[in-house]
């Protein structure tokens, strides 16, 4: 029970009690990684780096003061499109078919010890991933985590593009979407053509 990340993503920066890595901070400190608000419907200048990949693992945690929770999506490279970015971190490591990568989004669903689910989400997060799910993503870099956010997703699963993000949900809803419900076979050449072109200040 998690949300895919969408046009108001943030990263909650947390000292966990769960035994997560990427974060060190003592207390939250959200990080805006993307603009707010509806973004094009392939926002290659908000990426460093596109790919087609599977969710293969979701993994929550819950804050050491038990008020936020953050989640790690573990994604399995099928493709690497673009991307402007060796592996985050520079640890000598790059993307490629067969590698994953992690991305990181707020929201989740976490179970305590008393046996209650704790759910944090986002508004305007848009479709949760489902695991086992193809897409397309467009990422920027978080190399402080060694990790990725995302700036938007499209669902390649079961052969057909369908619309993940808040925004383009909408432009699905109002027949204005360019791809939704394009058959893969026909969408697979323009996202190939795509450059990540996010300049990072």
């Amino acid at each position: 029970m998690y949300e895919a990340p969408g046009p108001h993503i943030l990263i909650i920066l947390l000292k966990m009690d769960c035994h997560s890595k990427r974060v060190t901070q003592e207390c939250p400190r959200p990080v805006s990684t993307t603009p707010p608000g509806p973004k094009s419907e392939l926002p290659q200048n908000l990426a460093d780096t596109i790919i087609i990949g599977k969710l293969a693992g979701v993994q929550a945690y819950l804050s050491k003061n038990r008020g936020a929770i953050y989640t790690e999506s573990t994604i399995a490279i099928e493709e690497v499109i673009s991307t402007q970015q060796p592996f985050p971190a520079g640890n000598n490591q790059t993307l490629s078919v067969g590698t994953s990568i992690v991305i990181v989004h707020d929201g989740g669903a976490i179970r305590l010890n008393s046996g209650a689910v704790f759910t944090q989400k986002v508004l305007g997060s848009g479709h949760q991933l489902e695991k086992g799910g193809e897409y397309l993503f467009f990422l920027r870099s978080l190399k402080s985590l060694n990790a990725y956010g995302c700036s938007k997703a499209w669902s390649l699963t079961g052969g057909t593009v369908a619309a993940v993000s808040s925004d383009d949900l909408a432009r699905a809803a109002n027949h204005t979407s360019i791809y939704q419900g394009m058959s893969v076979s026909d969408f697979l050449p323009v996202a190939r053509s795509l450059k990540a072109s996010l300049i990072h200040q």
